[in-house]
Order: C-alpha cells, then structure tokens, then sequence
C-alpha cells in the first residue's frame, strides 16, 4: 500500500479551508500557527515543537515515525501570508 491510499479528499479539503480561515499575515501568524500544532498533536505526530525564527514568529516542526524500514518523507510550507 503505498500513502497516497490512505488520504482522504474531503480530509484533506476540510483541513486546508480550516487552515485558510486562520489569521496569518506575516508577523501575525500566531493562529495558524496554533492551529497547525493542535491539529498535529490531536492526529497523532510523536513530536510537535515550536521554533521560533524571530523574535514572537514560530514556525511547526512535525514529525511522525515510522519503523525505520522505508522512505523518509517531508513536507515544507509557509503559514504567513503577505497581501
């Protein structure tokens, strides 16, 4: 089985409108930084930190393992939004 099988198209649409509707202006991205932890937190992932790379801005760092027996996967994205 490979992880594409295990999404979920009206998971992962639901998740990104939640996301969307989180304020998130660059330097005022505090609640979708919140919302993203949770979210990882309440789905499992073994390790979910803040750091922060600016003083009061945070980004999310997730990790969930997995037996050690096949590929490593990482996702990278921005929660701050310039308009």
């Amino acid at each position: 089985m490979n992880v594409l099988d295990y999404l979920k198209k009206e998971e992962i649409v639901e998740l990104g409108c939640d996301l969307i509707r989180q304020p998130s202006l660059t330097r005022q991205e505090g609640p979708a930084v919140k919302f993203a932890r949770d979210w990882f937190e309440d789905n499992g992932f073994d390790e979910v930190t803040l750091q922060e790379v600016e003083p009061g801005r945070n980004q999310v760092i997730a990790r969930l393992k997995g037996d050690g027996k096949g590929r490593s996967m990482m996702f990278n994205g921005h929660l701050d939004n310039n308009i």
